[in-house]
Order: C-alpha cells, then structure tokens, then sequence
C-alpha cells in the first residue's frame, strides 16, 4: 500500500487523523505535517522523494490563491504523477445547497465555512492545470444523494448521527473531482505552454 503525508495548518485536525490511522492499524503508513500548502519547500524537506500523487480534497475552495497550489503540486511531483481534486463549482445550485441552506440546516455549523468568490469554476481550474504542466482527465461530479438517512436526520434534528454518502453524478453544478497527470517539463505540450518551445524534445 501506499505512504501518506498529510498536511495541514491545524494540529488539532491532525491528531485525529493520527488517532483514526492508529485505530484502523494504519498509523505506520500515514505522517503528518503541520505546514501551510502555499509554502513548497517545507514539503520538499519533509518528503524522502518525489510522490506519486498529490491530493487535495475540498482544498482548493478554502484557499486565497488556489491557483499557487496547482503549481506546488507541479512541482513537487514527478512526470507522470498525479493530481487528485475535489471542489466545489461556483454555480447558483452549490450556492443554494452549500452556502445558504446547509449552515441553516446543521446545528453549530459556522456560517462562514465557505465563500463564493472562492469557489472554483471547472474553466478556470482546467486553465491553471494546463498552465502549470498538466494534462487534465475526465472530470466528473459529486454530491450527496437525497433519499439517505443522514439527510431524513439533518431536516427533522439539525444534527447528522449516520454517515453521510456522496454519489458519482455527471452533472458538475455542485462539486467535481477529478486527476491531472504531470507531463515532463520537455515535453512539447508543456514546453509551448511555458513559452520555451526551443527546450521542447521532439
């Protein structure tokens, strides 16, 4: 199996990473790192080597400049390696869901989780890949099914006891996710987008 580094600011997030990776007889497999994803040399430091995937799951929403984050994963994986996302889409329906009816719904929820000029339209998320030397893959949507016990449990108590389940979707108005795959800084796609076609091998 894999090794896995995660990352956050908040140590107390994760501890219970920590406490969840030893309950599941995992812990061996999972460090962690107390860093802020904009800075790239603290996770260059940290990593015995290049990984094979960065993943960033419901990341890209929370940050100032997401955009930064794209190239750091650019640069800290190898050709061939992968860029894992989760987001959510900038569109009246996740506005609707995410932004104005579920801080109503769970009880103590902050009612500033998330903002909409932060989300991430797909255009522009498809144009920072392609600018930072990846190659994006289909895409696909996401969301939480409504015929679910967590749902029946979030109208009646304002409160979720069951686990919450997402489902594949092709429509993408509510969240995406998907993978980008790094190409060789020399290969001729990245190289033109990078404006040295002259490096480019042929």
């Amino acid at each position: 199996g894999y090794r896995v580094l995660a990352v956050d600011q908040s140590a107390a997030s994760l501890a219970v990473l920590e406490r969840r990776a030893k309950a599941a007889g995992l812990r061996d497999r999972v460090s962690t790192l107390v860093a802020d994803l904009a800075e790239p040399l603290a996770l260059q430091a940290a990593l015995p080597a290049q990984p094979d995937a960065a993943i960033a799951m419901d990341v890209l929403e929370h940050l100032d400049e997401p955009q930064r984050l794209v190239r750091n994963a650019a640069a800290l994986l190898a050709p061939g390696g992968r860029f894992l996302f989760h987001t959510l889409n900038r569109t009246l329906a996740c506005r609707l869901l995410y932004l104005e009816l579920a801080p109503r719904l769970i009880r103590h929820s902050p009612s500033d989780v998330h903002h909409w000029d932060a989300l991430v339209p797909p255009a522009d998320l498809q144009r920072w890949l392609e600018l930072e030397g990846f190659r994006p893959a289909d895409w696909g949507g996401m969301g939480p099914p409504l015929l679910q016990r967590a749902t029946w449990e979030l109208l009646t108590s304002r409160a979720i006891r069951s686990p919450m389940r997402f489902a594949y979707r092709k429509d993408l108005s509510l969240g995406y996710l998907g993978a980008a795959e790094r190409l060789s800084p020399y290969s001729p796609r990245c190289a033109a987008r990078q404006g040295w076609e002259a490096l480019a091998k042929p």
